[in-house]
């Protein structure tokens, strides 16, 4: 993911590049901003708010159609990305309407609620209207 025309900004300032193409397929929201003769469109320069990690991982699930495989350091071998990570990706799939792929964060989610976590999950749930969230939220 080091070569395309658009730059998206995380929030440390780091630069991912994108295939402007690519991305206008997945999202509506993405197309009119590249399209437009805002700044993203004009200078092809997306600024987030999110990690790094978080905008690498929403682009590699883009080009892949899967969540990317990273090492982790508490577990032997290696595992999908943290609860935060996924939960940036969700923000990021409905602020850009790309819900194919909120609905694939969504399912990755799911197992993930546990007791020390679900608060977070519910505001998230509710904040994105996620059922299926909400529901296995209120379960624990």
């Amino acid at each position: 993911l080091t070569e395309g025309d658009t730059k998206i900004v995380a929030e440390s300032g780091q630069e991912l590049r994108v295939d402007s193409m690519v991305m206008k397929e997945v999202s509506p929201v993405l197309r009119a901003m590249l399209t437009s003769q805002l700044k993203e469109g004009t200078e092809s320069v997306i600024n987030v708010t999110e990690s790094a990690d978080t905008v690498r991982a929403f682009a590699e699930m883009v080009y892949t159609g899967a969540l990317p495989v990273t090492d982790a350091s508490d577990e032997v071998g290696t595992t999908e990305p943290s609860v935060d990570t996924l939960l940036g990706i969700f923000g990021l799939c409905h602020r850009w309407q790309s819900n194919s792929f909120a609905e694939f964060v969504e399912a990755k989610l799911l197992p993930k609620v546990e007791a020390s976590n679900f608060e977070q999950l519910l505001e998230v749930a509710v904040l994105h209207n996620s059922v299926p969230l909400r529901h296995r939220c209120l379960q624990i």
